[in-house]
């Protein structure tokens, strides 16, 4: 006090500031993001008039480490060694890549579902389709309006009829096999009924997609259990802390394979449906 100095304020973290740096107001005091923590041990039913104080330490808190504090404590108990805060939150932050990886296989899946053909039009056959607009591979419904007034039709208007012919072109060099007609504003897309054939090959093909995506996850949980397995064998963490993440990586593995599983199933009677 009275010298100006604010210890550890962390302006930079955006839980504590989100107007960001520079932005606070002159002469107000500053958060500090300081969290002390200490650990004490008691005999009886009373603590003694003065605690003994067994284990103590400092976090500069902040919205990542949320729960770093009582993990501590908790480590050492249940592993007989202190557990510090950087292993916990890398340990954290291996289950959220874990996520995130295994989200992103999931949504690519489903990108490559809605452009394989089904019997009915659907404007999300042209979701993987691009133009060049203004030098720049834009998406079909970025540049246009796509909807289907019957379920044997796509229709798609340009927004800027220079972009025309470009669509055009760019749906039959597409692996769709299907064969636009223009009346000069708007795009007819036919989207004939699938043979027998042709259903069960496409079938076969989302069956395979599945299959890969399934591949993709497995390798992100092999991927992943290997940083655990190296953080216990660093001894960062204890083992049953490396069985318990090991356990929630096969728990989002199971939980992606099931949505992989009704993506590819939800597709088959889309696909099949007469």
């Amino acid at each position: 006090p009275g010298t100006g100095i604010v210890m550890n304020n962390m302006l930079g973290e955006d839980d504590l500031n989100p107007d960001g740096f520079h932005r606070w107001t002159p002469g107000e005091r500053m958060t500090s993001m300081m969290a002390p923590t200490a650990l004490a041990w008691r005999d009886g039913r009373r603590w003694p008039r003065w605690a003994r104080i067994s284990w103590s330490d400092g976090s500069s808190g902040t919205n990542w480490a949320e729960n770093s504090e009582p993990n501590i404590p908790a480590g050492w108990i249940d592993a007989g060694f202190p557990m510090p805060v950087r292993c916990i939150v890398e340990a954290k932050e291996i289950i959220k890549e874990t996520n995130r990886k295994m989200d992103q296989s999931v949504e690519v899946l489903r990108m490559e579902l809605a452009g394989v053909r089904a019997g009915r039009a659907n404007p999300a056959l042209l979701d993987n389709i691009q133009v060049e607009a203004y030098g720049t591979m834009t998406p079909i419904n970025q540049v246009a309006t796509v909807n289907t007034p019957d379920a044997r039709t796509i229709s798609i208007q340009p927004w800027d009829k220079q972009m025309l012919n470009e669509i055009v072109r760019a749906i039959q060099t597409s692996d769709l096999g299907l064969m636009p007609n223009s009346d000069g504003n708007v795009i007819h897309l036919p989207v004939p009924p699938l043979t027998e054939e042709r259903r069960h090959e496409y079938v076969k093909l989302i069956k395979k997609l599945g299959e890969d995506s399934k591949i993709g996850i497995r390798n992100v949980r092999r991927e992943m259990n290997e940083r655990i397995k190296a953080e216990e064998k660093a001894h960062r963490l204890s083992e049953d802390e490396s069985k318990r993440h090991q356990k929630t990586i096969q728990d989002l593995t199971d939980q992606h394979t099931s949505s992989i599983d009704s993506a590819i199933s939800a597709k088959e009677q889309e696909i099949l449906e007469i």
